[in-house]
Order: C-alpha cells, then sequence, then structure tokens
C-alpha cells in the first residue's frame, strides 16, 4: 500500500479529520466493505492534497475549486474513478 506524507496539520485539520472519520465509520456501518473504506479514505486524502497545494482551508471551498478538482481529475483519471472520488 503506497503511503503519501501529508502536510503539518492545523487546528481546523482536527476537525476535517473527525468529520472524515465519522463518514468513513458511516460507511462501515452500511456494511461497505474496509478495501472501499479504504479507497474512500485515499481519496479523501488526495482532494486534501490538492487543497493543501492550491492554499485552501475547507472553509475557502466552494462550488469553483471543486469544479477545478474535478477537471484535475479528469485530465488524469478514468471517468469511474473520477465518479468515486466526487460521490
Amino acid at each position: 500500500m503506497e503511503t503519501t506524507a501529508l502536510p503539518p496539520m492545523q487546528m481546523g485539520d482536527f476537525v476535517v479529520l473527525e468529520i472524515q472519520e465519522r463518514y468513513l465509520a458511516d460507511l462501515r456501518a452500511q456494511g461497505k466493505a474496509e478495501l472501499t473504506v479504504s479507497a474512500y479514505r485515499s481519496d479523501l486524502r488526495g482532494f486534501r492534497r490538492h487543497m493543501d497545494k492550491a492554499g485552501l482551508r475547507l472553509e475557502d471551498l466552494t462550488l469553483r475549486e471543486v469544479r477545478a478538482y474535478q477537471r484535475y481529475l479528469a485530465d488524469h483519471l478514468k471517468p469511474a474513478s473520477v465518479n468515486r472520488q466526487l460521490h
């Protein structure tokens, strides 16, 4: 399994991680396979890296930034992978 280092965390990141972990726990409660949950965790990390590179915080996100990320994914991934990462 590939591990990618994440940038240093700030206080707001702990809130984001708490939300992320609750989301992943909900997926498990829905009966999703652990590989599926792991894939979603990886997708969320990718989005966080994208935000960090763009200098964005969660509260800065708008539809424009999400659409830019969608275009970035479309340029680099197959359509099914893009759809999974955006849902």
